[in-house]
């Protein structure tokens, strides 16, 4: 069985810990693969709405930073989430997350 390269495999997932744990991939490689997939999804769309918008490129680089503090957040959320319904909630260690209804109290 050959090795395909880095790319195809960063193309499939776009996930570097299974690049890295699972497809066993050099970790410098990897993250280079990462870095320049999530560049060019995230500039693209970026370059659209700020020509499409007439937006400052200065106030867009200036939240730049936030989106990746907002990532680490919904990473941590949805791990909590994972954890408590897959692993509590059999084991009857705790009743699960509550669920949010719009307009309700």
């Amino acid at each position: 069985m050959g090795r395909h390269s880095p790319g195809a495999e960063a193309c499939a997932s776009h996930d570097p810990h299974v690049l890295i744990f699972v497809l066993h991939q050099d970790v410098g490689t990897t993250l280079m693969w990462w870095l320049g997939f999530e560049m060019v999804l995230m500039w693209l769309p970026l370059i659209y709405a700020i020509r499409r918008r007439h937006l400052s490129w200065v106030r867009i680089l200036r939240n730049f930073p936030f989106v990746y503090m907002d990532k680490m957040v919904n990473v941590f959320y949805a791990w909590k989430a994972l954890l408590v319904e897959l692993i509590g909630v059999p084991l009857k260690l705790t009743e699960g997350l509550v669920t949010s209804e719009k307009g309700r109290a």
